[in-house]
């Protein structure tokens, strides 16, 4: 489905608003079916066509964690929210749910995920990965 709004989008005359979207949307499908190129390709290509898409830098962001690039991650969640201010909750979720970074900067990651958790909190997945924060910060300080 993704992937025809994608193909919809590309009919459309110039400048194409739908596109950038559609590209984002199609992203995360391609990001969860763990096709990371692919993934990459349609967040690059929406922030080719428009370079003030601040959800298109929150994909670049989270295919990043994905890829293995954490600090870039964050650079690039940074500039969603420079373009963003009243930004989305996943924001904050993608500045604190990578391991890598919670395990260095863990009360800046425990910070934004209860912040997505105040912008969001049926969002099951910031709840989790913050009580698994939690959990292990009091095991780090028993040892």
């Amino acid at each position: 489905m993704a992937e025809k709004a994608v193909e919809l989008a590309r009919r459309e005359p110039e400048p194409k608003p739908s596109l950038p979207y559609a590209l984002e949307q199609l992203g995360y499908v391609e990001l969860y079916k763990e096709r990371l190129p692919a993934a990459d390709a349609a967040a690059k290509e929406a922030l080719s066509r428009s370079p003030n898409y601040a959800d298109g830098y929150a994909l670049a962001a989270h295919v990043l964690i994905y890829l293995g690039q954490p600090e870039e991650a964050l650079r690039k969640t940074q500039e969603a929210i420079n373009r963003d201010p009243k930004y989305p909750f996943f924001y904050d979720y993608h500045r604190g749910h990578d391991p890598d970074v919670a395990r260095r900067h863990f009360e800046e990651a425990e910070t934004h995920l209860r912040a997505a958790l105040k912008k969001n909190s049926n969002f099951r997945s910031a709840r989790s990965t913050s009580w698994l924060s939690s959990v292990s910060l009091v095991g780090s300080r028993r040892r």
